[in-house]
């Protein structure tokens, strides 16, 4: 056996040995055994000590369907958390729903994902599109007010951010109609507040967004300038308010790292760990000449997130492992986007922590799709259209991939340092190159 298989199988053993084992009743449960279940409630054992899911003897006893489990353990005063209604409401599974319900399960009772955020049914519902569980769970009494909490990293969104962002105009109109609030803000994981109407013009939901903000009325007047308007208004914050994914069939950019840093900080960074002896500071519309490894380290006006991007058209390309170089060194998240060069077959993001990835989409025309996440309680099968999957995610994070960006050039050219943009789009742009 190989050094590499010894290791594995090493951390395999010690994973199962500190993994935390389920309370007993839980697994008895699970297998319907009536008889050790009973046992185990005479005994004195804990009804509703949770798994670190959040899954109860009760929870798991109706998500395998051993109804005579869920009566004894009702009779005693058993409670659930929510797993089985909420896995039901998001495989659109109507009449598991009903089947659930009909057991006395709790409308709202509320479970806990991987990332450590509570949740209600009608959250998964309404951020999966299901109208139908909607008007059930709200048939039911399901709290449209009821918010998605907890973290890291920290969110505050309630059933109709979540269908906003999303995209999802039924839902919007089950969830107004039955009283949601339109002009209620959200908190995501960087502080942002922001309503529904927002979340979904962030998206490319443009049509929603005005839906909702119909609803919602008209907002705070807007604070007047402190100086004359500029003869460049119409160019002005062009991108201030992109969010998103941004592809189309002119993509120049075929891959950025974003990282929640200044660009002085992001540029330091980069110099040092490519071992640079060319950095530029603040040179928007400087000509400068291109090596193998030329890199533009930019922000553009109204975001937060600073871009790095390749400026060698046949050249290497920032990779993940550029994203958690420079993530781990400025100690933020870092985010790496890519895309096609038709910008129609094919996308990815990765976004990481450290090194730990807490969410990776790839997906390619033609292709299975490959995801996983340690934020969302999704699988690929969930995921009808990938690329609304990353352009919602980017959204969530505040944060806007512009794979436009160009023209890029060749080694020993001279390239103008714009990247295409105009000057009221970009805050500053750095000129990071290896000779």
């Amino acid at each position: 056996m190989g050094e590499e298989l010894v290791v594995d199988e090493m951390i395999s053993r010690m994973s199962e040995e500190t993994a935390p084992k389920e309370p007993e009743i839980i697994v008895a449960a699970r297998r319907g055994d009536l008889g050790r279940v009973r046992q185990l409630v005479e005994d004195g054992a804990d009804l509703n000590a949770p798994t670190a899911t959040g899954e109860t003897a009760l929870t798991a006893a109706l998500t395998a369907g051993h109804d005579a489990v869920v009566r004894l353990l009702r009779s005693v005063g058993a409670r659930g958390a929510g797993p089985a209604l909420a896995r039901a409401a998001e495989r659109d599974d109507l009449d598991e729903v009903a089947r659930l319900l009909a057991t006395g399960e709790p409308v709202d009772a509320a479970a806990v994902d991987r990332s450590g955020r509570r949740f209600i049914p009608l959250h998964r519902a309404a951020f999966r599109g299901h109208s139908r569980i909607v008007r059930a769970l709200l048939d039911a009494g399901a709290s449209h007010s009821a918010r998605v909490g907890g973290g890291p990293p920290p969110w505050d969104r309630s059933a109709l951010h979540l269908a906003a962002a999303a995209g999802h105009l039924e839902v919007i109109e089950l969830l107004l109609d039955a009283g949601a609030d339109a002009t209620a803000l959200d908190l995501d994981a960087y502080g942002n507040r922001r309503t529904a109407a927002e979340l979904a013009r962030s998206a490319g939901h443009e049509t929603l967004a005005s839906t909702l903000e119909r609803v919602a009325g008209p907002g705070p007047p807007a604070p007047e300038p402190d100086g004359p308007a500029s003869s460049l208004e119409g160019t002005i914050g062009r991108y201030a308010s992109r969010r998103g994914l941004y592809l189309d069939e002119g993509v120049q950019t075929p891959a950025l790292v974003l990282l929640h840093a200044e660009v002085d900080e992001v540029a330091k960074a980069l110099q040092h760990l490519e071992g640079a002896r060319t950095w530029w500071r603040d040179v928007y519309g400087e000509t400068a000449e291109l090596t193998r490894r030329s890199f533009a380290v930019l922000r553009l006006a109204g975001h937060r997130w600073t871009l790095v991007s390749s400026l060698v058209a046949a050249g290497p390309h920032v990779e993940e492992h550029d994203a958690v170089r420079l993530g781990l060194a400025l100690d933020t998240p870092a985010l790496r986007t890519a895309a096609s060069s038709d910008g129609e077959t094919g996308a990815s993001y990765a976004y990481f922590h450290g090194e730990a990835c807490l969410e990776r989409m790839v997906w390619r025309q033609g292709h299975e799709l490959d995801y996983e996440s340690h934020l969302q309680d999704l699988t690929a099968d969930n995921i009808a259209d990938p690329r609304t999957r990353a352009d919602v995610f980017l959204a969530e994070l505040d944060a806007w991939a512009p794979h436009h960006l160009g023209p890029l050039g060749r080694p020993g050219e001279d390239l103008r340092l714009d990247l295409g943009l105009e000057p009221d789009d970009v805050e500053r742009l750095d000129f990071v190159a290896v000779w």
